[in-house]
């Protein structure tokens, strides 16, 4: 399964030109300061810092105007605030993306805006923008990131999610350097909130840990990633927890979270892992559950195949569940779920590969246990195939990723094992079928 991409909160006005906070180098040492070289006059220490910018809701709302005379005006506003005062500008986008009182648009260009300026689309972009935000006073950094932190439990989904991506990159930025020690112990108390509305908190606390976890060049306690296990696999609960919301958004977090715990040598880690996303599979009656279950079970596939033969069964039967046409079958699971046994073959093939190119060499990984799955999925996947074949239009992915998968299996299975699958084939389509997949691969 592809990274997930910590993509820009979309535009909400198609019109107005691309805005970001431009990449400047860092002024030189004493800059600001005077000619002492004395730290220039600030706030005192624990007084909050009070963004200048009243207008900066206007200004923001003017950007998105279609008409092009008040929109180009307004940019150029926005350019010469940053450029003016940088830090203060920053304090005001984030006031103004925590702000329930502000128009949605303009929060989600304050959240653009804001993400922009601590993550470039170039990698010389992001070196100036990191030393920019690390060279703030931290006072402002502070009050920035506690005005991201209240944001998660805002009404507005757009602006939930840009602090959650906001979150990510900054933990990027600081945990390595020991920055933002509390955020992951602020984030979980979150999860544990109770209020009013607790689910859509918990759903942006969740993605922002999706996000915090992306980066694999973090390291934390292993007491930590028990923490954050334990509360994204109770957030996964069907029966605990009733929103649909958070529990995909607690799936989609375990896909990066998995990555950090002790899933290759931790029996009973990677046991609470794979009930907890069989039972989001199996008994969740939420179609965006069972497909974001299948994509981290891609996902983990892609790693640890090798430690998945104790649950092959168990993703065999999800596997005809989701194909089977009682019910109806949903594309976006059944595509998933034949990308799960997809990544299997690859692996299966490439080890079979590195067998053969290195005949002398002992390799301690050993695939057979996937022989008798994988023979069992060519009927099914032949009978997905004869089912769809002739079905709507919109069922064609399915067809084709059911066809791309029996090759790679087909191509990755050892001779006698391939004879006992070819022997439940009965249909001289299903045969034809198999005849040119062989062929091909």
């Amino acid at each position: 399964m592809p990274k997930r991409k910590r993509e820009t909160t979309d535009d909400p006005n198609p019109h107005r030109r691309p805005l970001g906070v431009t990449a400047t180098a860092s002024p030189p040492p004493g800059a600001g300061a005077g000619a002492s070289g004395d730290p220039a006059p600030g706030p005192l220490d624990g007084q909050l810092i009070q963004p200048a910018m009243d207008n900066i809701t206007q200004i923001l709302k003017d950007a998105q105007d279609p008409d092009n005379n008040i929109r180009l005006v307004a940019e150029c506003k926005l350019k010469q605030l940053q450029e003016r005062n940088r830090p203060n500008f920053l304090l005001s986008l984030s006031a103004e993306l925590s702000s329930d009182a502000s128009p949605p648009e303009c929060r989600c260009l304050a959240g653009i805006m804001l993400k922009n300026s601590v993550e470039g689309k170039y990698s010389e972009d992001n070196s100036i923008l990191i030393e920019q935000w690390n060279n703030l006073d931290q006072r402002i950094k502070s009050q920035i990131k506690e005005s991201l932190l209240i944001t998660l439990g805002s009404l507005a989904p757009q602006a939930r999610h840009a602090s959650s991506q906001i979150i990510g990159r900054l933990a990027y930025i600081e945990i390595p350097s020991q920055g933002w020690q509390d955020l992951i112990g602020r984030l979980l108390r979150n999860m544990a909130q109770q209020g009013a509305s607790p689910a859509t908190l918990k759903q942006a606390t969740l993605e922002a840990l999706e996000y915090v976890f992306e980066e694999k060049t973090l390291r934390f306690e292993k007491d930590t990633i028990n923490g954050v296990l334990d509360a994204v696999i109770r957030a996964m609960n069907h029966q605990a927890e009733k929103s649909f919301q958070v529990r995909v958004a607690a799936v989609k977090a375990l896909q990066n979270v998995h990555k950090f715990a002790d899933f290759a040598s931790d029996d009973d880690c990677r046991n609470r892992i794979m009930t907890a996303i069989s039972d989001a599979a199996k008994s969740d009656e939420a179609v965006e559950v069972k497909h974001a279950a299948f994509g981290c079970l891609t996902a983990i596939a892609s790693k640890y195949y090798m430690e998945l033969e104790p649950y092959m069964e168990t993703t065999l039967s999800l596997t005809t569940e989701a194909l089977s046409l009682e019910g109806g079958v949903d594309e976006t699971v059944a595509l998933e779920c034949i990308e799960f046994w997809s990544t299997i073959c690859r692996k299966v093939i490439k080890l079979r590969e590195k067998r053969k190119r290195f005949p002398r060499v002992i390799l301690t990984a050993d695939c057979h246990f996937l022989e008798n799955p994988l023979c069992s999925l060519v009927p099914l996947l032949l009978q997905t195939l004869s089912l769809h074949q002739e079905r709507d239009v919109d069922e064609l992915n399915i067809f084709m990723s059911a066809m791309t998968c029996l090759g790679l299996e087909l191509s990755g299975m050892q001779l006698s094992h391939l004879q006992g699958s070819l022997s439940r084939v009965t249909s001289k389509w299903q045969i034809g079928v198999v005849a040119r997949q062989l062929f091909l691969y």
